[in-house]
């Protein structure tokens, strides 16, 4: 329906800013299954400039002040071990899942076409990090932060407002400081609105017809499936 193409993987320009409602950083920005779909879509071309940011995210607090999280796991953890050295170890232990959920390569295939021979070859690759990771998978990030048993309330204050009062499950928190930390997950300049542009003109440089600012007027359905519309 938009005269613009992204749904909401978005952004739109006001008073000399650009409000971007969809990217902030993109997974598989070096290696990985993910990139050879960026670069196959344009995502990802050898003209697009990444930006693999110092600090992935800064806040502030009205009564504990500033909380800063590093891209460099390293750094971070040496941050995090100066403001609560009482938690040094449920820290080392943290930062030492996302240093081992980092090397984890993500699979080609989504789960709907995934085949047993799929999981049994990453299972024999680490076997013992497969096993890890489906445990985090399986519990929140709240649960996971009290399985740490960290004492600083500072530290605790801001883990859980970031990543524990939403439904985030402990996986997402720690491969995605995991990816970060091996500069895979960085930010492509322009953001959503040009790499959604790049899609665009990959798409009709293959023949493709693209319609915007129209409506759905029927949703074709055979056998209870949709398979068009029109």
């Amino acid at each position: 329906m938009h005269k613009v193409p992204g749904g909401q993987c978005t952004a739109w320009d006001r008073n000399g800013y650009r409000f971007d409602y969809c990217l902030h950083w993109l997974i598989g920005t070096r290696f990985s299954a993910f990139n050879e779909v960026w670069r196959e879509t344009h995502v990802i071309t050898d003209e697009v400039k990444i930006v693999d940011n110092e600090i992935h995210s800064m806040v502030c607090d009205s009564k504990w002040g500033e909380f800063i999280i590093y891209s460099n796991v390293d750094q971070w953890q040496k941050y995090l071990i100066d403001m609560a050295p009482e938690d040094e170890k449920g820290i080392r232990k943290m930062c030492g899942h996302m240093r081992d959920a980092a090397v984890f390569e993500p699979m080609a295939q989504p789960p709907a076409f995934r085949s047993f021979m799929d999981y049994f070859k990453v299972f024999l690759k680490n076997p013992v990090l497969l096993v890890r990771l489906r445990h985090f998978s399986e519990i929140s990030a709240r649960t996971y932060f009290e399985s740490l048993k960290l004492k600083n309330p500072r530290l605790t204050y801001f883990l859980n407002k970031l990543f524990g009062e939403i439904d985030f499950s402990a996986l997402v928190v720690i491969m995605m400081l995991g990816w970060f930390h091996i500069k895979n997950a960085g930010y492509l300049i322009g953001g959503s609105l040009a790499l959604t542009m790049r899609m665009v003109n990959r798409y009709r440089s293959l023949g493709g017809e693209l319609s915007l600012g129209m409506k759905v007027e029927k949703i074709l359905v055979e056998d209870d499936r949709a398979v068009g519309i029109c």
